[in-house]
C-alpha cells in the first residue's frame, strides 16, 4: 500500500478540490450567468432552430453579443409562463376550451 498519491490520482484529486473551492466561492452567481443558444435550447428541450425562430418572430427575450445570442434563464422562464412559446394552434385550442 502506497502512503501517497501519484500521477493521475493526484491530478484527479487536485481537479476535484479546485472545482469544489471555486464552486463554493461563486455560490449562486453561476445561476445568474448568460446562457448560449445551445444551453437555452437544452434547458427548454427544443432544437437551436426553434430558439432562433422564437427570438425573431415571437419576441423571445435575448440579447445579441457580437454575433452570438445570449439569454437570462429568468427572463426566458417568465416569457414561457406568459405564453410566449405557445404555438398558434395551442393558443387556438386554449381559447376554444375557454369558450366551451
Amino acid at each position: 500500500m502506497k502512503p501517497y498519491l501519484v500521477g493521475q490520482q493526484w491530478a484527479r484529486l487536485y481537479s476535484i478540490a479546485t472545482f469544489e473551492v471555486a464552486h463554493s466561492c461563486l455560490g449562486d452567481d453561476m445561476d445568474d450567468r448568460w446562457l448560449s443558444v445551445d444551453e437555452i435550447a437544452d434547458y427548454l428541450g427544443v432544437v437551436k432552430d426553434t430558439i432562433y425562430t422564437w427570438v425573431t418572430s415571437k419576441g423571445m427575450p435575448g440579447h445579441k453579443v457580437g454575433r452570438f445570442w445570449k439569454f437570462k434563464k429568468e427572463d426566458v422562464d417568465a416569457w414561457v409562463r406568459e405564453g410566449g412559446a405557445a404555438a398558434s394552434s395551442d393558443e387556438f385550442d386554449d381559447k376554444e376550451r375557454r369558450n366551451a
